[in-house]
């Protein structure tokens, strides 16, 4: 900050200071949370222990959505920047898993897409991957532990991203093999032959990469190893304690249970015969079981107003239509900071964007900050500078 002040002149306003809205509190939150299976909020205990993404003292508007969710509702959250807005859908997607390992375990064992999670860019798919390999591919391995002892599963959630940076397009080739096994060999593994210089340098790399949740959710120390030496003998294989599928193969062979994409590549999905298993494999999980559901996630749900909107709404209807389900075996949860207050026009705006109606609407309840004697000591001390 910046401030010279004379009697006569002064180069720079009296700073403001503004402090960001504060959202309610639930203490210990999750362990009291109502009309959820109790099972799964045991498992999520375990979660919050282990320090995985879930918080014992979180917003209310995540404990409403999480209830919410819980009991089959669509859910539309307007929360500002900042107030937690994706574990409004995070947590109902980890709730989802655990439900259904714990109740329906044959239904488990099919690779299908249980959520698809849609964005209107590749930056915020990537961004939404790193949580997924916070919480489910934790370095640790955690969440494998609690998930196998808590469902008696032999396999743990998938989440894959499938964009236009997915690796890679077209068919399968030999030699785009080689080019993504040397590729993520440079990036991801320390050279065993190089300088001792060289492979301290690659080690804090990758440890960097751990720390911003960059690195691929492979299982166990050695799995991106695994993975580069099966690309290398052309097998693109998913095996059942990887949280994370990397390339398109993997996940055309073996769906995974939360897909990150973008409507663009959807609409090439619906369309090619490459990605054909997919849909397939979760039109059969879907009808394996009245309670299997699948959930659809719209983040950043403002950016699908007018002409957008509509070519949503049409690539919804092509995805269900192709999976040959009506909207009861839907459930959506829509997330965005700008909303109008409204009513009518929310109901509306979900209506034209989903086909369903009457979501539970979740805004947050605001706590009001009061001004401190520290809060004002520091401004009269900005103020005083020059």
């Amino acid at each position: 900050l910046l401030y010279a002040k004379s009697e006569e002149t002064s180069i720079a306003k009296e700073p403001y200071i503004e402090t960001a809205a504060s959202y309610k509190k639930v203490p210990n939150g999750i362990n009291n949370l109502r009309n959820v299976d109790e099972n799964v909020k045991s498992s999520l205990l375990k979660l919050v222990e282990a320090k995985l993404g879930i918080y014992s003292t979180p917003f209310q508007h995540q404990i409403e959505a999480l209830e919410n969710y819980a009991q089959g509702r669509d859910l539309l959250v307007s929360t500002g920047t900042g107030s937690g807005k994706t574990e409004c859908f995070l947590w109902p997607i980890i709730y989802k898993a655990f439900e259904e390992a714990i109740n329906r375990e044959d239904s488990f064992k099919q690779n299908a897409v249980r959520t698809l999670i849609i964005y209107p860019m590749n930056a915020l798919v990537s961004d939404q991957l790193a949580r997924f390999r916070k919480i489910i591919g934790d370095e640790n391995g955690n969440f494998k532990k609690i998930f196998i002892h808590d469902t008696h599963a032999h396999r743990i959630p998938h989440f894959g991203m499938y964009t236009g940076r997915t690796p890679y397009p077209g068919k399968r080739e030999n030699g785009k093999d080689e080019i993504i096994a040397a590729s993520y060999s440079k990036r991801y593994l320390v050279e065993e032959n190089g300088s001792e210089e060289d492979k301290e340098s690659q080690r804090k790399r990758i440890s960097g990469f751990k720390q911003i949740n960059k690195y691929p959710a492979r299982d166990g120390s050695d799995g991106v190893e695994v993975f580069i030496n099966n690309i290398l003998e052309h097998k693109h294989i998913l095996s059942p304690y990887d949280a994370e599928a990397i390339t398109r193969f993997e996940m055309q062979d073996c769906p995974p249970d939360i897909l990150i994409t973008n409507y663009s590549m959807l609409e090439y999905m619906l369309m090619r015969k490459r990605e054909k298993n997919i849909w397939d494999s979760t039109k059969k999980w879907l009808k394996e079981s009245k309670d299997n559901k699948l959930l659809v996630v719209l983040d950043e749900a403002h950016m699908y107003r007018g002409s957008a909107g509509g070519e949503i709404a049409y690539l919804l209807d092509r995805l269900f239509d192709r999976l040959n389900i009506g909207l009861d075996k839907i459930q959506f949860i829509l997330t965005t900071a700008s909303m109008p207050n409204n009513e009518q026009a929310r109901e509306q705006f979900f209506k034209d964007l989903t086909g369903k109606e009457n979501p539970v609407f979740l805004q947050g309840v605001k706590e009001e900050i009061k001004e401190t004697n520290l809060i004002s000591a520091k401004a009269e001390k900005l103020i005083s500078i020059g």
